[in-house]
């Protein structure tokens, strides 16, 4: 919610004041961020989005998290592509270094419509249209818009639109149009233009 709102440009100052306190001062946000590299990922995003140190939320160095690097077996930061392309886009807004590998992870990682799965899984009709909206926002942030998986990726998002009705997660699948699909296209869209 709190990138959410820093990205609409709303004012919710005195929100994410008593948001980023809350997250200082529980033990929740040791245990989230413990739970993975795309939750610490998530919570280096907010502590950005609200200007706030992604090293010092309350007692947890999220950013810390993130920097210990990819899986040595997969490649991939976290437990597949989603939470590759949370952390890859936390380190793109804090100017972090991102290891080729990382990038290279995304190219063997891609299905053959241009796609993503959550887990990383490459086979043909496994992407979904929400992890490879991410993976598209997190490719930009780190100034890869003209590279071919960004571009083939796009050209995969437009067959999840349903016509007027929005997107669907997985196109072709059977399954209809959702508002989260339609939301995560649309990002990647304004990403790219």
């Amino acid at each position: 919610a709190l990138v959410a709102a820093d990205a609409a440009g709303i004012d919710t100052s005195d929100s994410v004041d008593a948001a980023m306190s809350w997250l200082a001062s529980t033990d929740l946000t040791l245990e989230f961020s413990q739970s993975g590299q795309g939750q610490a990922a998530e919570l280096v995003l907010a502590a950005v989005a609200a200007g706030a140190d992604p090293r010092a939320i309350g007692s947890v160095n999220a950013l810390a998290l993130i920097e210990a690097g990819p899986s040595v077996e997969t490649g991939f930061y976290g437990n597949g592509v989603y939470d590759h392309a949370l952390c890859l886009l936390a380190l793109a807004a804090v100017g972090g270094d991102v290891p080729e590998d990382a990038i290279a992870v995304l190219e063997s990682s891609r299905t053959p419509e241009g796609g993503w799965a959550f887990d990383g899984i490459p086979a043909e009709g496994a992407a979904d249209s929400n992890t490879t909206s991410l993976v598209v926002q997190a490719l930009v942030a780190l100034g890869q818009v003209d590279s071919s998986l960004v571009t083939d990726a796009m050209a995969y998002l437009l067959t999840a639109i349903d016509g007027e009705s929005g997107a669907a997660f997985q196109p072709g699948a059977g399954f209809p149009a959702d508002s989260s699909s339609t939301a995560m296209v649309l990002q990647a869209v304004i990403a790219t233009d």
